[in-house]
């Protein structure tokens, strides 16, 4: 009897002791603010959505497909709920009027009125940008691929939408893309000649083709410090050029669409900073932009720059509050929309995520909204000995 009282006390022991050991084993925190299938799926799932954001593993993370990426959806209220998927460096997302694009390195989705997922079978592991085309219609993605089996460098592009996607094949390496209206925009560079790029038009339509626009050629070698911009009569990129360590210009080059003459203007002189990588903006997809003849440009220290379009008057316009200004914002993006700019940023003082609002017209910032969820998928995260970076941020509603 005692015997059999013992190990009765041991299996329920072996029972209660094995079922704690999986409720701690499975139980992810970051489940509490994970979407569920049935929420994407819904139509209504954009409605109360303010903000999106995408974070990903490191190329290097994704041996025997350990990659993870979260496409992070901020509610009105300031709460991140996130999709889990692959991973996929420098990758990025897109809105048109009703659905949003995320991506990772072998599927699509287009989320909102209709979803839809996508499954590609050749695998992407590097993005470079993707965008919306309204006037077509279009969704695309464009990835610095890697070399091919010839010995060139590929760039793949996927485009389409929910009736479906096709590919095509940019052979060359990006330094910098842009987009504006349903035109598409390309810097590429033979690596061999570090200080000359070639501006060419991507054109997405039933077939593939690509358009020479530019030669474009730099007094030193560069590294893009923006997307390329355009307006009604010059395309505009930013270059960064690093002396040594702690020195460095930030040039503005000019491109008439016409003439295709070339013009450099020295936006930006760092003398003596502690260190120029500090400098360097925290996307370059997303760093510039136009708005009522003033170029607007965001670095790494988080000062904002203009360039008017017609006087072609340099200034230092404004400065993020509070901005981090010792290490690489890893965790910062900006993203414009019409006259303000949006400045999404890890704070280490309050240990806080936030979205801050500027006024690009004063200079003044207007709101401050604290987001709350993404710390625990940070954290589980790590857990599984992993990293993953912002690398994508857009505004679904103001």
């Amino acid at each position: 009897m005692k015997l059999k009282i013992i190990l009765t006390i041991l299996i329920l022991a072996l029972i209660i002791s094995g079922g704690y050991g999986f409720y701690l084993y499975a139980w992810d925190p970051s489940e509490k603010v994970s979407v569920n299938e049935d929420e994407l799926t819904n139509a209504g799932f954009l409605k109360d959505k303010r903000a999106v954001l995408f974070f990903s593993t490191t190329a290097d993370q994704d041996s025997n497909d350990g990659g993870t990426s979260y496409a992070m959806f901020v509610d009105e209220k300031g709460q991140a709920n996130s999709i889990k998927m692959d991973g996929l460096e420098l990758g990025n997302i897109t809105k048109s009027t009703s659905q949003v694009f995320i991506e990772d390195k072998n599927r699509i989705q287009l989320i909102g009125e209709k979803y839809k997922t996508v499954h590609l079978k050749k695998s992407q592991y590097t993005g470079e940008r993707s965008g919306y085309l309204p006037g077509k219609d279009l969704f695309f993605s464009i990835y610095n691929t890697g070399f091919n089996k010839k010995g060139g460098y590929d760039s793949d592009v996927r485009y389409g939408n929910a009736n479906g996607f096709k590919t095509g094949t940019i052979p060359s390496y990006l330094v910098s893309s842009g987009v504006e209206g349903d035109n598409v925009y390309v810097l590429a560079n033979d690596q061999t000649k570090p200080k000359e790029f070639e501006l060419k038009e991507v054109i997405l339509d039933n077939e593939f083709s690509l358009k020479d626009l530019a030669k474009v050629e730099t007094p030193s070698e560069v590294a893009a410090e923006s997307e390329v911009l355009a307006d009604q009569n010059y395309f505009y990129v930013i270059m960064g050029a690093a002396k040594d360590d702690h020195n460095k210009d930030d040039l503005l080059i000019r491109v008439n669409k016409q003439t295709k003459k070339q013009d450099i203007f020295p936006l930006v002189h760092y003398a003596g900073v502690n260190d120029v990588i500090e400098t360097i903006v925290f996307n370059v997809r997303q760093s510039a932009y136009i708005f009522k003849d003033e170029l607007y440009f965001v670095d790494g220290l988080g000062d904002v720059y203009t360039f008017n379009t017609k006087s072609e008057q340099i200034q230092k316009k404004f400065s993020f509050v509070d901005a981090d200004q010792t290490k690489v914002g890893y965790n910062e993006q900006v993203y414009f929309q019409d006259d303000r700019v949006y400045y999404f940023r890890f704070n280490p003082k309050s240990e806080k995520y936030t979205i801050d609002v500027y006024s690009l017209l004063t200079g003044k910032q207007e709101s401050q909204q604290e987001i709350t969820g993404i710390k625990e998928v940070m954290n589980q995260v790590q857990k599984r000995g992993k990293s993953i970076y912002s690398y994508g941020f857009m505004m679904l509603s103001k």
